[in-house]
């Protein structure tokens, strides 16, 4: 009986233990501003709410009331930053343009996959990120369909191919000196009328840096996003989740729109021994003026651990 009565505390003491990381861990983010490399743990909110119902689930059923409690006042925190994403006006229409963008990753030599991906189904553009020399010989075959292209910086393994069916003027281009391209910026002159288009894919924060790097270049892209038109549609990865500091200023300053609003969380990065385990929202598309969303969807990519997105938009 005494052995059984320590066992049960044990377990107590572990799962106590448990409640408390996770409770830290949703929320320290906050201090990110202070602590950079606090950032780095704040992006992994649902599996924060995921365990601390499973956490629930068990103290109600081992009757540790207590403990119960605490485990809900938690869980209030990671549950007001992802349900909010799965209500909103998220309208599906038919798309007027409809967009590509993909993180195909710099290593990834599967050619065919990428090839595929931009076959697959109709895109009046496409954006390719982490785009190399190979990838472009690769896709000779496409360009046939897509008259207007452009290419930057395939030799540093922060590359951008543009394809588009549509002409394209007013190009310019963010340089991140020590990681290389952050930010590509076009006007699309469309049949619906002009849009700016611009295809980011700030540095990823790191245990050195911390946050500051990719915040810096948020930064950067809010500047060039200020002389752009108001009619403006961005898209890519931006080595972020909806919840860190950086991303609420990015989208608060340029007034955009993330087209994820009303359609749930939506994982995009992932890797594949864990699944959906450490799976994060960190490739985005925003609207903002007369530009609007009326699709989004991921399409898993063979050779990336980014899914691409793909979009549907609709001018006013």
């Amino acid at each position: 009986m005494q052995l059984k009565t320590q066992n049960r505390i044990t377990i107590d003491k572990i799962l106590l233990l448990i409640l408390c990381f996770v409770a830290v861990c949703a929320n320290i983010g906050v201090l990110a501003g202070f602590i950079p490399q606090l950032d780095l743990i704040i992006h992994f909110q649902v599996q924060y709410l995921v365990t601390l119902a499973i956490l629930a689930v068990i103290f109600i059923c081992r009757r540790k009331w207590v403990l119960l409690v605490g485990t809900c006042i938690c869980v209030i925190a990671p549950m007001m930053k992802v349900l909010p994403w799965y209500s909103g006006d998220a309208v599906d229409a038919v798309p007027q343009v409809r967009i590509l963008s993909s993180n195909i990753k710099a290593t990834n030599i599967n050619t065919q996959a990428i090839q595929n991906l931009i076959e697959q189904e109709s895109k009046d553009i496409v954006v390719l990120l982490e785009a190399m020399k190979l990838h472009q010989n690769s896709l000779v075959a496409i360009e046939t369909r897509y008259p207007y292209r452009y290419s930057h910086s395939l030799d540093t393994g922060s590359g951008f191919l543009l394809y588009s069916l549509f002409p394209i003027s007013n190009i310019e281009q963010y340089l991140n000196n020590q990681f290389g391209m952050a930010c590509l910026a076009v006007t699309v002159e469309s049949p619906e009328g002009e849009f700016d288009l611009i295809a980011v894919h700030p540095p990823r924060p790191g245990l050195r840096h911390g946050s500051t790097l990719r915040d810096f270049a948020l930064s950067e892209i809010t500047e060039l996003l200020s002389q752009r038109s108001k009619n403006a549609v961005v898209i890519g990865d931006l080595n972020t989740t909806m919840w860190s500091r950086g991303y609420e200023l990015f989208v608060e300053k340029n007034r955009l729109h993330n087209l994820r609003q009303g359609r749930g969380v939506m994982p995009s990065w992932h890797l594949k021994m864990f699944g959906p385990l450490l799976a994060i929202p960190i490739d985005h598309c925003f609207v903002r003026g007369d530009v609007h969303g009326s699709s989004f969807e991921l399409i898993p990519l063979d050779g990336s651990d980014h899914d691409a997105i793909v979009v549907g938009i609709t001018e006013q």
